[in-house]
Protein backbone atom coordinates (compact mmCIF):
# COMPACT_ATOMS: atom_id res chain seq x y z
CA UNK A 1 0.00 0.00 0.00
CA UNK A 2 1.19 3.37 -0.98
CA UNK A 3 1.41 6.63 1.29
CA UNK A 4 0.28 9.98 0.31
CA UNK A 5 0.04 12.83 3.42
CA UNK A 6 -2.23 14.60 1.69
CA UNK A 7 -5.13 14.81 -0.74
CA UNK A 8 -4.51 17.51 -3.27
CA UNK A 9 -7.48 20.28 -2.95
CA UNK A 10 -8.95 19.53 -6.41
CA UNK A 11 -9.27 15.62 -5.31
CA UNK A 12 -10.58 16.24 -2.10
CA UNK A 13 -13.55 18.30 -3.45
CA UNK A 14 -13.74 16.12 -5.87
CA UNK A 15 -14.18 13.10 -3.01
CA UNK A 16 -16.70 15.20 -1.29
CA UNK A 17 -18.44 15.82 -3.96
CA UNK A 18 -19.15 12.17 -4.89
CA UNK A 19 -19.94 11.12 -1.44
CA UNK A 20 -22.18 13.81 -1.18
CA UNK A 21 -24.09 12.44 -4.05
CA UNK A 22 -23.65 9.00 -2.92
CA UNK A 23 -24.99 9.67 0.13
CA UNK A 24 -28.24 11.30 -1.43
CA UNK A 25 -29.17 7.57 -2.60
CA UNK A 26 -27.99 5.61 0.01
CA UNK A 27 -30.22 3.21 1.72
CA UNK A 28 -30.35 3.18 5.57
CA UNK A 29 -29.01 -0.56 6.90
CA UNK A 30 -29.50 -1.44 10.32
CA UNK A 31 -25.94 -2.31 10.48
CA UNK A 32 -23.12 -0.51 13.10
CA UNK A 33 -22.44 2.82 12.29
CA UNK A 34 -18.44 2.53 10.77
CA UNK A 35 -18.25 6.17 9.24
CA UNK A 36 -16.95 4.25 6.07
CA UNK A 37 -18.04 5.36 2.66
CA UNK A 38 -17.44 3.80 -0.45
CA UNK A 39 -17.11 5.70 -3.57
CA UNK A 40 -17.51 4.21 -7.15
CA UNK A 41 -16.97 5.26 -10.57
CA UNK A 42 -17.02 3.04 -14.21
CA UNK A 43 -13.34 2.82 -13.39
CA UNK A 44 -12.30 3.60 -9.89
CA UNK A 45 -13.60 3.03 -6.47
CA UNK A 46 -12.14 4.75 -3.10
CA UNK A 47 -13.13 5.26 0.44
CA UNK A 48 -13.84 7.71 2.31
CA UNK A 49 -13.14 7.33 6.44
CA UNK A 50 -14.42 9.40 8.83
CA UNK A 51 -12.64 9.22 12.05
CA UNK A 52 -11.57 10.96 15.37
CA UNK A 53 -8.40 11.98 16.66
CA UNK A 54 -8.78 10.24 20.03
CA UNK A 55 -9.71 6.58 20.65
CA UNK A 56 -10.95 3.63 23.35
CA UNK A 57 -8.99 0.55 23.43
CA UNK A 58 -12.25 -1.35 23.20
CA UNK A 59 -12.68 0.56 19.65
CA UNK A 60 -9.95 -1.60 18.26
CA UNK A 61 -9.44 -3.77 15.86
CA UNK A 62 -11.65 -1.47 13.90
CA UNK A 63 -14.88 -2.90 12.18
CA UNK A 64 -14.31 -5.88 9.47
CA UNK A 65 -16.06 -3.61 6.64
CA UNK A 66 -12.91 -0.58 7.37
CA UNK A 67 -10.19 -3.89 7.93
CA UNK A 68 -11.52 -5.10 4.70
CA UNK A 69 -11.37 -1.57 2.92
CA UNK A 70 -7.64 -1.01 4.77
CA UNK A 71 -6.35 -4.57 3.15
CA UNK A 72 -7.85 -4.00 -0.21
CA UNK A 73 -6.41 -0.85 -0.56
CA UNK A 74 -3.81 0.09 -2.97
CA UNK A 75 -2.72 3.84 -1.35
CA UNK A 76 -3.39 5.03 2.09
CA UNK A 77 -4.05 9.10 1.88
CA UNK A 78 -4.26 10.34 5.46
CA UNK A 79 -4.16 14.36 6.18
CA UNK A 80 -0.91 14.22 8.10
CA UNK A 81 2.41 12.37 7.62
CA UNK A 82 2.79 11.17 10.90
CA UNK A 83 6.03 9.48 9.87
CA UNK A 84 7.65 13.07 9.64
CA UNK A 85 8.74 13.50 13.37
CA UNK A 86 9.83 17.14 12.76
CA UNK A 87 6.50 18.24 11.01
CA UNK A 88 4.72 17.08 13.58
CA UNK A 89 6.39 18.81 16.52
CA UNK A 90 6.05 21.97 14.35
CA UNK A 91 2.10 21.91 14.28
CA UNK A 92 1.91 20.57 17.98
CA UNK A 93 1.47 23.84 19.39
CA UNK A 94 -1.35 24.79 17.44
CA UNK A 95 -3.06 21.63 18.91
CA UNK A 96 -2.60 22.15 22.30
CA UNK A 97 -3.52 24.84 24.83
CA UNK A 98 -1.07 26.18 27.45
CA UNK A 99 -2.08 26.76 30.98
CA UNK A 100 -3.88 28.01 32.01
CA UNK A 101 -5.68 28.60 29.10
CA UNK A 102 -7.39 25.39 28.02
CA UNK A 103 -10.21 24.54 25.67
CA UNK A 104 -13.90 25.29 27.94
CA UNK A 105 -12.13 29.13 27.83
CA UNK A 106 -13.20 28.75 24.07
CA UNK A 107 -16.03 26.91 23.19
CA UNK A 108 -19.30 27.01 25.21
CA UNK A 109 -20.54 23.43 26.73
CA UNK A 110 -23.79 23.87 24.29
CA UNK A 111 -21.57 23.80 21.53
Amino acid sequence: MRFLPAFAPRALAAAALALAASAAFAQSTPEPKHFLWEVQSMTNRLWLYGTIHAGKQEWFPLPEPVERALAESQVLAVEADVTDVDAMAKTTSALTYVAPDELSKHVSPGD
